[in-house]
């Protein structure tokens, strides 16, 4: 086997060169793997026999008491004894300090005598309680006690260290702790805690330490750390040797300067995104978990961590972080202007003098090579994937092959140029003006016509590159699992030893040379033999493009980390192009797969795949997600369909005029490979993975969320779309819906007529699509997703079970294949109140979900549309609606309702089309049927057969405004007739225009119930109590113009006051008034006479 190397794509996507975390192993401190064991039994030691006479020769620091009364020794120190209990240490009162370590120490109660203590160190002994001392009956005892070390001892549990509050270091490590409990919830000083190498599986019972600035976890079964997000005063974390998968909980701690979770079961980048919510994170180690072995890790880190400063106990240079920003296409402005500048062409035509920058050459295939095949191309493709198949990856075992006799056996049966350019470099010269020349705007046969000019033919690198993906597809395919695409544990072709010695031997980066000879064929296996178009000296050297503009750096000698499947896959299809004289490259960046749900991001590159260089154009490939579909995925996709579901880290990989940027990227739908492939097309630039419906208010309708798309319409393929409900998962809508009649909450149709048809290309390959109206109906307020799927069923009609009690011919089961094709996700807001301070109106918070039609088999089959109404619309009753139907191929259209004795008709506009179109009343019913008359093949004859049937609201109350000219008198608002009117109007009109709306007047009668008094209207309002209607009443009866506002005379009329000059007396009125003057007159005379015949008295 050949001796391994360093990964030639370990540098950089762009071909730079790059310092790898092996080129750097020099500088690295690297930890060995230590397994971890459970804490076993010390094993017992010789100990010298204690004697009293020690304790005195262990005593030194020589001070003054606690009271400074007179001198003392502080310090004792007593290590390596047999010395069981601590009896003989309570003589000396006035200890600060005791070091007890390596004794046989059982029980220390009786240092609870000792107050003064401060610090003490009773590791390596034998004790199963933490500061077991005797305290006094007050409480007194050695509670000033900071700092404490345990460790090496036999504790299980934590006693409650409430009395010993003032503790700032404290030491448990190495014993055999499981839990925690509840004992150190009452340090609230403690700042240094230390539990490496114990048996903890949780962190319960750390979250109360609020001051702790250093914790030690190493060594433990920790599997989260969520339980210490509380704690953002902490400054240093260890928990290597753990069993970590994911670092939540770490995100929180603001206070973080050190982290170590070196030898854990970190996986992904995507987990140390978390860490990016410590800004004064200076040190990280992360050797040891299974992401070390991705492409360029070191690198990645430095880019989703800038702040950190020591990695893997390596400083981070400057270098480092130029290369990390560049990788992540930090330059690619900076690239784009100077291609714009210096190569408008996009090549470099200089002779091959010079070296382009690598985003000079990118040139996006346009699939000339399938425009120019014949049409015997199909059969030579599935030539080269059968022989691509049979090729087995044990046979290079068992042959003693290489990846250059792979190569070499695999183009072997694809086409040999038919014409030899003079020399390399007048090839590649050829090669790259017929590419410019395409590029500068011609058509493929164009380019074809100039490849044909410059003496090549397309169809050999093709054919090399196929049969490369192909192979690396077929043989991965088996252990290609979703989950495991970014796992770096997962095998390429097995677990056996024998396909991980494959995978070991293809992924080295420069195997040793094939034998001149022919190969003998290995045993079950297909002889291997040499390609008649390739020397050996060939096979070993690189191609003329590749010399003259090198993709990746020259292969290292070193092992290299092949890194993640995903990884390790691209990888090995660029080392077989490369094989087989192609340039490729790896391209690593972010996928949205079908896992990751709309809306839903992550932080750090989660993917890899490949670009390969054919006849001098790029072509984006990603054998992983062929090898996840079965290997049902095309060769070529165009770069504006791959833009969907990937983006590179180096925007130049795009191959687009006009790269996007991630969070333009981020907000396109999710449109898998399938949706481009299968010949559809979205039909709404502005649809995006998170739309936004408006909020309905209350008493209204919900609204429904239409999309539009284009797709084919082929014999037992079908277009249904599915509305789920996030949070829980549940279908709410689906088309075509289960249960027939309405109300449906889902609908589906096509544009009919010529407006409806598109062409749409992918590659060479051009569909005649048709434009889709699809409508869902969302229930309530919340989040959905809404999925559009092709179903389509598998020949042979399905399969038939005859089976006890059902009638013949029995039970049918049909055979379907279902592929997700459109993905995004439809946010409704909540209700918002129709309640607003000016309504003075209290309306129903009861809200209706949207009923849609119900479209018959004919009615999807025939390619109808329901232009007007609109679908999402609902119909009321009574109400006048424009009805204008396509139906292609019908003689007649008809409206039928219940109560309908025949069908309303609606009369034909353009007979070649099949469109009817009218003004219908809604019939008061609670649906009504569209139904056309057509002819029916099965009967001979013509019928009715329906369309669609629609639902039908009652009628909501609505104000018709029917025009009657009234003659209103004109009355002087100064008039004293009027002043009642006058004052009530002013009140009445808020905004002072002369007019008074509905809002203006409800608004009053909140501010003073008097002019509801007067006005004859309810004092208070509401919409279900009868009230509403009232007022409405007596608003049109002031309203005589209807117009939903009403003036001054308007409400001077309806209180019957009337200009002065209006008013006449009758001659009662006069006989009344003149027969009052008269008795005043009387009275006043009567009034004198008594009164001087008083005087007279």
């Amino acid at each position: 086997m050949p001796a391994p190397s360093v990964d030639s794509d370990r540098s950089s996507v762009s071909g730079r060169s790059s310092t790898s975390r092996a080129s750097r192993g020099n500088r690295r401190n690297a930890k060995k793997p230590v397994l971890i064991q459970p804490v076993a039994d010390p094993v017992e030691e010789c100990k010298t026999p204690f004697i009293p006479s020690m304790l005195s020769a262990g005593l030194s620091q020589l001070g003054r008491t606690a009271d400074g009364l007179k001198p003392a020794y502080l310090t004792l120190t007593l290590s390596g004894t047999d010395l069981a209990n601590a009896e003989p240490l309570a003589t000396f009162q006035h200890l600060q300090s005791l070091h007890l370590r390596d004794n046989r120490l059982v029980e220390i109660r009786t240092l609870g005598t000792l107050k003064n203590l401060t610090y003490v160190d009773v590791s390596g002994n034998k004790l199963t309680q933490v500061l077991d001392l005797r305290l006094g009956p007050d409480g007194s005892g050695p509670t000033n006690l900071r700092s404490a070390d345990f460790s090496r001892n036999c504790l299980d549990m934590l006693r409650d260290l409430s009395a010993f509050s003032r503790l700032t270091h404290l030491s448990v490590a190495s014993n055999r702790l499981e839990r925690l409990g509840s004992g150190l919830l009452h340090l609230g000083m403690l700042k240094v805690l230390d539990l490496r190498s114990n048996r903890l599986v949780s962190c319960r019972g750390l979250e109360g330490l609020r001051c702790l600035r250093e914790l030690r976890l190493d060594d433990n079964y920790l599997t989260s750390l969520e339980l210490i997000k509380g704690l953002d005063t902490l400054h240093v974390l260890t928990v290597s040797y753990n069993r970590l998968r994911h670092l939540a909980g770490v995100g929180s701690l603001s206070a973080l300067r050190t982290l170590d979770v070196s030898f854990n079961l970190l996986g992904r980048l995507e987990e140390l995104v978390v860490v990016r919510g410590a800004p004064l994170l200076g040190t990280l180690d992360v050797r040891g978990n299974p992401l070390d072995k991705a492409m360029s890790l070191r690198l990645h880190v430095v880019h989703v961590l800038p702040q950190v400063i020591m990695l893997d106990g390596v400083a981070v240079d400057s270098k480092e972080k130029v290369l990390a920003a560049n990788m992540h296409g930090a330059d690619a402005e900076g690239l784009r202007l100077i291609r714009r500048k210096y190569f408008p062409n996009g090549e470099l035509a200089d002779g091959g003098g010079a070296i382009p920058p690598l985003a000079a050459g990118l040139v996006a295939s346009q699939a000339e090579e399938e425009f120019a095949a014949d049409g015997s191309e199909r059969s030579t493709l599935l030539r080269l994937d059968a022989w691509a198949a049979s090729i087995r990856p044990e046979s290079l075992l068992a042959s003693g092959g290489n990846l250059v006799m792979l190569a070499d056996q695999l183009s072997s049966v694809c086409a040999s140029p038919k014409a030899a350019s003079s020399g390399a470099e007048g090839a590649g010269r050829s090669s790259l003006q017929a590419s410019t020349s395409s590029r500068a705007g011609r058509n493929s046969q164009g380019s074809q016509a100039a490849a044909a000019a410059a003496g090549t033919d397309l169809q050999p690198q093709l054919q090399r590159a196929r049969v490369c993906w192909r192979w690396v597809v077929t043989h991965v395919t088996p252990m290609a699992r979703l989950e495991n695409t970014w796992d770096v544990e997962a095998p390429l072709f097995g677990r056996p030893p024998q396909a991980a010695a494959v995978e070991h031997l293809l992924l080295s980066d420069r195997p040793p040379s094939p034998p001149p000879g022919p190969t003998p064929p290995p045993g079950g296996g297909p002889a291997i033999r040499r390609s008649p178009t390739r020397s050996s000296s060939t096979a070993r050297s690189p191609s003329p493009a590749t010399t003259a503009r090198p993709l990746a750096t020259a292969p290292p000698t070193t092992p290299p980390n092949w890194g993640t499947w995903a990884e390790r896959v691209a990888r090995l299809f660029t080392l077989l192009c490369r094989a087989c004289e192609l340039d490729a490259v790896t391209i690593p960046g972010y996928w949205k797969h079908a896992a990751l749900a709309p809306g839903e991001r992550v932080h750090a590159h989660n993917h890899c795949w490949a670009g390969v260089k054919v006849n001098g154009r790029w072509r984006l490939v990603d054998p992983t997600a062929a090898a996840l579909a079965g290997g049902h995925c095309p060769f070529y996709i165009p770069p504006e369909a791959f833009i969907y579901s990937y983006w590179p880290l180096e925007a130049a990989w795009q191959l687009l005029p006009e790269p996007l940027s991630q969070e333009v990227w981020w907000a396109l739908p999710y449109a898998s490979l399938a949706f481009f492939a299968e010949g559809c097309q979205l039909g709404d630039a502005r649809l995006e993975a998170v739309n936004l419906l408006p909020a309905a208010r209350e008493g209204g309708v919900l609204p429904a969320f239409q999309l539009n798309m284009a797709a084919p319409k082929m014999k037992g393929v079908q277009l249904h779309h599915r509305l789920y409900e996030t949070s829980t998962g549940e279908l709410v809508a689906e088309w075509p819906p289960k249960d027939p009649g309405v109300p449906a909450y889902a609908f589906q149709q096509v544009i009919a007529g010529k407006r409806g048809l598109i062409e749409v290309r992918f590659g060479a390959d051009r569909h005649q699509a048709r434009r889709h109206q699809l409508w869902s109906s969302l229930p309530r307020p919340g989040e959905y997703q809404l999925e559009v799927v092709r179903q389509q069923e598998l020949p042979g009609g399905g399969m038939r079970l005859a089976l006890e009690g059902l009638p013949v011919p029995g039970l049918k089961l049909r055979v379907v294949d279902e592929q997700l094709l459109l993905r995004v996700k439809v946010v409704l807001p909540p209700i918002a109140p129709h309640d607003i301070e000016e309504d003075g109106i209290l309306h129903s918070p009861a809200v209706l979900r949207t009923p849609l039609p119900y479209a018959s088999a004919f009615f999807s089959e025939c390619g109808c549309q329901m232009v007007t109404p609109v679908p999402y619309h609902p119909l009321e009753a009574d109400r006048l609606e424009p009805f204008n139907v396509v139906v292609p191929g019908a003689s007649r259209v008809g409206l039928m309702a219940d109560g309908l004795e025949q069908p309303i008709e609606l009369p034909p506009v353009d007979e070649e089309s099949g469109t009817f179109a009218t003004s219908l009343q809604v019939p008061r019913a609670p649906s009504c049927t569209l139904m056309a008359y057509v002819h029916n093949p099965e009967l001979s004859s013509c019928a009715w057969v329906p369309l669609l049937q629609i639902k039908i609201l009652p009628q909501s109350q609505h104000i018709v405004y029917i025009p009657t000219p009234i003659e209103l008198p004109d009355v002087d608002p100064n008039d004293p007739y009027a002043y009642h009117a006058r004052d009530i109007f002013k009140t009445l009109d808020k905004d002072l225009g002369d007019m008074v709306s509905r809002r203006e007047i409800l608004t009053a009668f909140r501010r003073n119930r008097q002019h509801a008094d007067i006005l004859k209207c309810p004092p208070r309002i509401n919409q279900h109590d009868g009230t509403y209607e009232k007022f409405i009443d007596v608003f049109l009866q002031i309203d005589t113009s209807k117009t939903g506002r009403f003036s001054f005379n308007e409400l001077a009329a309806y209180m019957d006051i009337l200009p002065s000059g209006m008013y006449e007396s009758t001659e009662e009125d006069e006989e009344y008034d003149s027969g009052a003057e008269g008795g005043e007159e009387e009275g006043e005379e009567d009034g004198g006479e008594q009164g001087a015949a008083e005087e007279g008295a």
